[in-house]
């Protein structure tokens, strides 16, 4: 049975979706789809920080493209992750769920700020160099857990080489991980 999202918010995203008709879609992904990945993330994260699944020594971060959610963070168990997992798969709209959940001690929040701060610069290296002929490299989600890169988004596979390449250039970053979605 799928979780229903709070009437309040409802009313929210019918006020974007109308906002959202008036500007032009991206040619990969729907306005439509981008709405309904945001109605995922806020369902996925209010579910999930609402209920006993998770304590104070818990941290999950929800993201969201096109249907396919990704759970990154910090559990202090694998039945945690197993069972964030499973509510992942109960929310209206997920096609598929990355779980990227990491069982240990929660991230700090030094290590929460650095990694804002190499989303931030990756995000800034894709707008800069633009590995993606013709296409505002913006489309592409890069979330950062504990140094680890994770990029979303709906490109050929050599887009997704180059924007990885950039990514994987960024001092500091550990890892990256293709979450993409292939379209050839």
């Amino acid at each position: 049975m799928p979780i229903k999202l709070f009437p309040s918010l409802s009313i929210l995203l019918i006020l974007v979706l109308i906002t959202a008709c008036a500007t032009p879609a991206d040619k990969r992904r729907s306005t439509g789809a981008a709405i309904d990945d945001t109605s995922i993330e806020i369902g996925a994260q209010n579910y999930i920080d609402n209920s006993a699944l998770m304590d104070s020594n818990d941290r999950i971060i929800a993201v969201s493209h096109n249907g396919r959610l990704l759970l990154a963070g910090e559990v202090s168990s694998t039945d945690k992750k197993t069972r964030a997992e499973k509510i992942a798969y109960q929310i209206k709209g997920v096609k598929y769920v990355y779980n990227e959940l990491v069982v240990g001690p929660k991230a700090t929040n030094k290590t929460r700020v650095n990694d804002s701060y190499l989303t931030s610069k990756i995000n800034t290296s894709l707008l800069n160099k633009n590995p993606i002929e013709g296409v505002d490299s913006a489309r592409i989600n890069v979330t950062t857990s504990q140094g680890t890169s994770y990029l979303m988004g709906i490109v050929t596979r050599k887009e997704g080489t180059a924007v990885a390449e950039v990514a994987s250039n960024i001092n500091g970053v550990k890892k990256v991980v293709k979450l993409f979605e292939y379209i050839d």
